[in-house]
C-alpha cells in the first residue's frame, strides 16, 4: 500500500504480519515456498522478506520507482520493471543481477510482468502500447503492439503458449505469445483496465 507497507492475511481475512517498508509498496508476489515474497517499492527497491518480518535482501538497480514484480515458478528468479523502462532478472540465490532488458519506452516505463510456466521467458506490458516476451538472460523474443494504449496488466496463461494483456483502451486481449496473435479481445470495462489480470 501506498501507508509504506505490506500486510500479511490469512483467507479469512485476519491480519498475520504487518511489514514497515518505510516508501510506498507498489507491487507485491509470493515465492512458491510458502514462505517468501518479494516487494517493488517506491524507493526504486526490490525486497525479499520472510513472512516473519525478516528482510532477506534489497536488490538495487533501478533509478525509479519499482511497478511490477513476478517470480519465476522454480522461485530461482525476480523480475521486475520500473519506471526507468528497465526490467531486471535477478537471482535468488545468489542475490545478484542476471540480465537487464532495455526496450520499452513512454513516460511510465514498464507496467507489468510475468512469468511464463516454462521458467524460461517472461512478458512485459510497458507504457509504450507494447508487449514483449524475453527470456532470462535479456534476449527479446518478441514485441507486440496489441493496444492503442499503455499495457498495464499481463498474465501468462498454463498453457504456456497464451497470455492476456489488459490496457488503458480498456479492453483485455487473449493471445499467442510465439506469434502475437489475438484470440480474443474483451470489450466489457468501460474504463482503463489498470490493475491485474487472474487466470483461474
Amino acid at each position: 500500500s501506498s501507508d509504506r507497507g505490506a500486510k500479511l492475511l490469512s483467507l479469512d481475512g485476519a491480519l498475520e504480519h504487518p511489514f514497515a517498508a518505510g516508501r510506498a509498496v507498489l507491487c507485491v508476489a509470493a515465492l512458491p515456498d510458502g514462505v517468501h515474497f518479494v516487494a517493488g517499492l517506491g524507493s526504486r527497491q526490490v525486497r525479499l522478506y520472510h513472512v516473519d518480518g525478516t528482510l532477506v535482501h534489497t536488490f538495487k538497480g533501478h533509478t525509479l520507482n519499482v511497478r511490477a514484480v513476478a517470480v519465476t515458478p522454480d522461485g530461482q528468479h525476480i523480475i521486475s520493471g520500473s519506471f526507468d523502462k528497465l526490467v531486471k532478472v535477478w537471482s535468488v540465490a545468489s542475490k545478484s543481477l542476471v540480465s537487464t532488458c532495455a526496450g520499452h519506452s513512454g513516460h511510465f516505463g514498464v507496467c507489468a510482468v510475468a512469468a511464463m510456466p516454462d521458467g524460461q521467458r517472461f512478458l512485459s506490458g510497458g507504457y509504450d502500447k507494447t508487449v514483449r516476451v524475453w527470456l532470462l538472460d535479456g534476449t527479446l523474443e518478441n514485441t507486440f503492439e496489441l493496444h492503442t494504449g499503455p499495457v498495464y496488466a499481463v498474465v501468462a496463461l498454463s498453457d504456456n503458449q497464451h497470455a492476456l494483456s489488459g490496457s488503458w483502451d480498456k479492453t483485455v486481449k487473449l493471445f499467442n505469445v510465439n506469434d502475437g496473435a489475438v484470440l480474443r479481445t474483451f470489450k466489457h470495462h468501460t474504463r482503463d483496465v489498470i490493475l491485474s489480470l487472474i487466470h483461474i
